[in-house]
């Protein structure tokens, strides 16, 4: 499934397979978004802009955000993932 990322730092919507948590630009924490891919291309230019605006908004962005529980059995936990 692809999923719609944003990067603060970059001010950049990803789109991306899987739950990434790291952007690949400048490896800054990602914003999984509640939102497909498919959704977002189904969107006029405007509602695109409205979105971009509402994830530079941190209240919002908290709202809009997916938080994906990481499984201990998964890669990404063994991968050393997980931060205390």
């Amino acid at each position: 499934m692809i999923y719609m990322h944003y990067c603060k730092k970059c001010d950049f919507l990803h789109m991306l397979s899987g739950h990434r948590t790291h952007c690949p630009g400048c490896s800054n924490e990602l914003a999984e978004l509640k939102i497909t891919y498919l959704d977002y291309y189904g969107m006029k230019p405007e509602e695109r802009e409205s979105l971009a605006q509402r994830c530079r908004q941190p209240e919002l962005l908290k709202e809009m955000t997916f938080h994906y529980k990481k499984h201990k059995f998964s890669k990404w936990y063994k991968e050393g993932g997980v931060r205390g």
